[in-house]
């Protein structure tokens, strides 16, 4: 298929094959010819190489190598920042430098994709078109708009400039429309209809102070959902079909619907992955304490048969079960080992490592105790009862 837009002697003229996939572009402008090709993410201009496009940015020639530009992408897809390691000394310059600064050019938008000017205009290198949702900026005989696949836009306007090939899905919007409006929320880099809205960033913990009280409209939510999801949706029906791609007739059957997709199934899938965790754990527990048990059957009438190792059992045992009944579950292998091994009374010098042993290396036996020094985790009263149960058990 062949697209042209012309005026005079002066035209654009862009190939397609069957599927809509972008093959060829020519720029005639009187006498002079521009022609690129597409082949996938490989583009050429006249025949040679200039550039093929990786998730990190894109790779261009440079003498007989290859120089790596990487770039700096927003929730929406538009690149905003294009650096390259050009001096090979692994630090990005900014400026200076015999290769003029590596940040190869910074681009900041207006909401609909129109490019801000007056500031950070420098650029380094060649002219990477492939800015606004990472489509290719059109700007030969100053047709200034954006290539999507399908269509072709109008940063300046806000509008597609061809009617939607799916305006029938959707016939109460105009078909010239772009990201329905919002397009801080929903992107349209095809042409062919709204991507899904962009989902929110997810953050650990989030403190908020505010002077005025916050309007709470559920107490249901989930921080995996955009807001307007989970909340009462302030709008017509058909404003909420337009925007969920829906088609209810009946506002109760929407609100029914988005209760259950977004708030209870939700829920229920985080209180099942909640109970598979407590399966696991109790399995786990279960499993150790069924191990004990089997060693300790297979070990008993050898231990018993000796007083000395009866002894030690004995004494091991209780250290171990004072812990645990005091350290609220809690088992130091380590004392317990030391009061199996060494016994109560009898020399003062083993009597003194041990105490030593058990109440130093309490805490430093392993990272996590010897952290637990400073960060308080663990209490001096633990620290007592381990210290007790090691020296005299």
């Amino acid at each position: 298929m062949r697209t042209k837009y012309a005026e005079s002697v002066k035209n654009i003229s862009y190939i397609y094959d069957a599927v809509g996939t972008k093959l060829k572009k020519v720029v005639t402008d009187a006498s002079s010819l521009i022609t690129t090709e597409y082949a996938e993410n490989y583009v050429y201009e006249g025949g040679v190489l200039q550039f093929f496009s990786t998730a990190e940015g894109y790779v261009e020639p440079k003498g007989l190598g290859w120089e790596y530009v990487f770039q700096y992408k927003d929730h929406l897809g538009n690149i905003r920042l294009s650096y390259a390691d050009s001096n090979g000394d692994g630090v990005i310059a900014p400026f200076g430098g015999t290769q003029g600064g590596e940040i190869r050019e910074e681009n900041n938008y207006y909401p609909f994709g129109l490019k801000h000017k007056g500031y950070n205009n420098t650029q380094t290198g060649k002219d990477h078109k492939f800015e606004y949702s990472g489509k290719e900026w059109q700007d030969g005989l100053g047709l200034n708009v954006t290539a999507m696949d399908f269509r072709m836009y109008d940063n300046s306007i806000g509008r597609f400039i061809n009617i939607d090939a799916l305006t029938d899905i959707m016939p109460g919007i105009t078909p010239y429309r772009f990201a329905y409006n919002n397009p801080i929320l929903w992107k349209d880099p095809k042409g062919l209809m709204e991507d899904p809205p962009i989902q929110p960033i997810h953050l650990q913990e989030v403190t908020v102070t505010a002077k005025r009280k916050p309007i709470v409209h559920s107490t249901e939510s989930s921080q995996d959902i955009p807001a307007i999801w989970t909340t009462s949706f302030q709008g017509t029906l058909s404003d909420w079909n337009r925007m969920m791609g829906t088609n209810f007739t009946d506002s109760r059957q929407a609100e029914k619907w988005r209760v259950e997709t977004f708030i209870t199934k939700p829920r229920l899938e985080k209180q099942k992955k909640e109970m598979i965790a407590a399966m696991h754990s109790a399995t786990s527990k279960a499993a150790k304490i069924i191990m004990v048990a089997a060693g300790t059957a297979v070990a008993a009438p050898y231990v018993f048969s000796s007083p000395v190792l009866s002894a030690a059992f004995w004494r091991g045992a209780t250290d171990a079960g004072t812990q645990f009944i005091f350290n609220k579950g809690e088992v130091d292998l380590f004392d317990a080992s030391l009061s199996a091994i060494i016994p109560a009374g009898g020399s003062k010098l083993l009597q003194g490592l041990k105490f030593g042993g058990q109440t130093t290396i309490d805490f430093t036996n392993t990272e996590q105790d010897f952290n637990n020094i400073f960060d308080g985790s663990k209490s001096f009263s633990d620290f007592a009862v381990d210290s007790f149960t090691g020296a005299y058990g």
